[in-house]
């Protein structure tokens, strides 16, 4: 069997396991900061590293863990406006993995711009994708008094850290060879 045919066999289970070190990262991440999630560095990071269609089910299975922690190990109501705020947590999470995989795919960028530029750019059009899918949530469900401008620098600050530490490991597997890049996603 050539390199190139086990490399393919492969990289589904790649695919895999980063899904669920990130899927678990998540877990862990919504436990210990009470379900303040970073969905947008989560976001960003599964655009790069996992073809569209695993990025979104890799995204749809972090709010799952998300929603897990806040409704049965942190006591979230149950009510349904919060289930609705959870809908649209998920929602602002998938629309902010389109974004980014948009800001990273498009073709003026990538001709322009290697991926280390482009990808700054991608996170910070998909937290501002997340964000505004939520303020225009809370001008139907409440909730207007949590965008303050000093809570949105707060939670990007937080989206911030999470970003620039999951993209270190993600390229730092990309570089080693343990987590392969989506032929999508090379370019220089």
């Amino acid at each position: 069997m050539t390199q190139t045919a086990i490399d393919r066999r492969a990289a589904p289970a790649r695919v895999a396991m980063w899904a669920a070190i990130l899927a678990a990262t998540a877990l862990i991440g919504s436990w210990a900061f009470a379900c303040v999630l970073p969905f947008a560095a989560f976001a960003t990071v599964a655009a790069r590293t996992l073809r569209l269609r695993d990025a979104l089910a890799t995204m749809g299975v972090i709010w799952v863990a998300n929603q897990i922690v806040g409704l049965m190990l942190l006591d979230y109501p149950t009510d349904a406006n919060t289930l609705m705020w959870g809908v649209a947590l998920g929602a602002a999470a998938l629309l902010a993995v389109a974004v980014a995989h948009t800001v990273l795919h498009a073709r003026a960028l990538s001709i322009a711009l290697p991926v280390w530029q482009r990808l700054p750019l991608a996170f910070v059009a998909a937290y501002a994708a997340y964000e505004a899918l939520l303020i225009v949530v809370a001008q139907g469900l409440g909730g207007m008094e949590t965008f303050t401008p000093a809570m949105v620098a707060d939670v990007g600050l937080i989206n911030v850290l999470w970003f620039a530490g999951l993209a270190v490991v993600a390229e730092l597997l990309m570089g080693k060879g343990l987590l392969a890049v989506p032929a999508q996603n090379v370019s220089a």
